[in-house]
């Protein structure tokens, strides 16, 4: 993972190369925990994305090689039996209108194939080009310069989100994030939900989860709960099991990897 250049930063949060080497026992799959921002992943082996409905759909959906993945602020489930080889870049929500044509409340709690927001062919010719690079470091750099030649004009936030982010800094409480806008809580509600694909209620709830995903393990659960901004463990509990899909003793237990990547049996274990 590396950070993109310095131009792209208010926008472009991450640029990653990952693979796997597919020794998973079969039906092993992945709770991604949400992050509230946008992703683009371009798969470089044959397997497509696949995504499930939920931990009890046994089908699971396809996507293809280049996928998009909207702003969450529950987790999504997909498969990881396979080996895989992948490029991707994490995305701040206001890109999307420049990158994918449409707000970010179009993408929420969706995946959609990137061709269906980009022309077939020039989807076709990233990723053909992906595979031809010869290093990590290259196919990152191809990745980074195909964002940035579709993020020339970039449309400003509306006041009322950027003041709401501001104000959010300091605070998790909507109605003083409303007040420090000076917009009625209506106008914030709307625009910030247009331009970040998620209410204000449900942002916060993902940063809060954010801001104790890398804590958990180094205290009690109860002063965590604090640490974090829940009003208590049970709160804690609670918010976490319904955004992560897995208790925290259980993400606790399988130690993931990465801190938004917690991988289960399609039983659940």
């Amino acid at each position: 993972m590396r950070r993109p250049r310095p131009d792209l930063r208010p926008l472009v949060r991450s640029l990653w190369v990952a693979s796997t080497d597919g020794s998973h026992v079969a039906g092993t799959r992945e709770h991604a925990i949400p992050t509230g921002e946008m992703h683009l992943v371009v798969r470089l082996v044959e397997a497509p994305v696949r995504i499930f409905a939920g931990r009890h759909d046994a089908v699971g959906r396809t996507f293809g090689h280049a996928v998009v993945a909207g702003p969450r602020d529950v987790f999504h489930v997909k498969d990881v039996c396979e080996s895989t080889r992948a490029v991707g870049v994490q995305l701040h929500p206001a890109a999307a209108v420049a990158l994918f044509g449409v707000p970010a409340s179009h993408l929420a709690r969706h995946h959609l194939a990137l061709d269906d927001l980009w022309l077939t062919a020039d989807v076709a010719r990233l990723r053909q080009r992906l595979l031809e690079s010869a290093t990590p470091a290259a196919q990152l750099d191809l990745l980074e310069t195909a964002i940035a030649a579709r993020l020339t004009c970039v449309r400003p936030l509306h006041p009322a989100v950027a003041l709401a982010l501001q104000a959010a800094r300091g605070t998790d409480a909507v109605a003083a994030i409303v007040a420090a806008t000076g917009f009625s809580h209506r106008t914030v509600a709307t625009e910030f939900r247009q331009a970040m694909g998620l209410s204000p209620k449900r942002f916060l709830r993902v940063r809060r989860l954010r801001r104790l995903l890398p804590r958990i393990g180094s205290a009690p659960w109860d002063e965590l709960a604090l640490a974090a901004g829940f009003s208590d463990q049970a709160h804690l509990v609670r918010e976490f099991t319904a955004i992560t899909g897995v208790t925290p003793t259980a993400y606790l237990r399988a130690r993931p990897e990465a801190a938004h990547h917690v991988r289960i049996l399609q039983d659940g274990r």
